[in-house]
């Protein structure tokens, strides 16, 4: 809270200085009050800093009217003559009074616009309530004719499944049957051409020996022929000899 008292170098005034000084603060500060009623705002609409700040210099001011009234009542007897200043605070007081009262009727409106609208709630609670039994009391009059189909589609529906898996196990086992077919089929074709190859290889090698039979059959009967050929000269001249 800010020290609204005033500065020392006033303090040391006469009475009158004070009094002037005092005045003239209670004016700035009760004229923008009573202007602008800031007791009609809620606590949540008027937490603002400079706002708080200017109810509890009102705070202040009110507490210190208050004892300056009955400081003056006590000591005259009598009801002071007021000033301007002393009409703005009462006016405040007045104002704060009937802000708590509004705010207090506010909240008795709020309390009965609540319970009014629970009366509502409760009362649209029991209409669903009673629209729901009603359709389930519906609902159970058709619920075994329901189930009845509900069942039959359900047996339906199992059986067409069953169907469809064994439809697909069998089209699988096929599949399965015509692979192994194709490989034994691949494996076959394998081993009649490796039988070709070798059989070929043999023919081959059966061919390349009997030319070599051939080729040496021939140097045999070459050979036997020059030797018959050189031995024939040789006797007919070892013949004329002797004779």
């Amino acid at each position: 809270m800010m020290d609204i008292s005033a500065p020392e170098s006033q303090q040391k005034t006469n009475h009158g200085d004070l009094n002037c000084w005092w005045y003239r603060y209670c004016s700035c500060i009760s004229d923008p009050v009573t202007t602008h009623s800031p007791f009609l705002l809620y606590a949540d609409k008027r937490g603002e800093d400079d706002k708080r700040s200017v109810r509890d210099h009102i705070g202040v001011l009110v507490q210190r009217f208050k004892r300056k009234e009955a400081n003056e009542l006590k000591e005259s007897g009598t009801n002071p003559t007021k000033t301007e200043v002393d009409l703005a605070i009462e006016q405040i007081i007045a104002m704060e009074e009937s802000a708590d009262e509004q705010h207090g009727l506010e909240d008795g409106e709020k309390k009965e616009k609540m319970e009014g609208d629970r009366l509502k709630a409760e009362e649209l609670r029991m209409t669903v309530m009673e629209i729901v039994g009603k359709t389930q009391e519906r609902g159970q009059r058709r619920g075994r004719a329901k189930q009845r189909n509900a069942e039959e589609a359900g047996v339906k529906f199992l059986k067409r499944k069953a169907e469809q898996d064994i439809e697909v196990k069998k089209q699988g086992l096929d599949l399965r049957k015509q692979d192994q077919e194709q490989m034994v089929e691949a494996q076959n074709q394998q081993r009649d051409t490796f039988k070709q190859m070798i059989k070929q290889q043999q023919e081959q090698q059966k061919q390349m020996h009997d030319m070599q039979s051939l080729l040496m059959l021939q140097q045999q009967q070459q050979t036997t022929a020059l030797m018959k050929i050189i031995e024939t000269p040789v006797s007919k001249y070892a013949n004329a000899i002797l004779l």
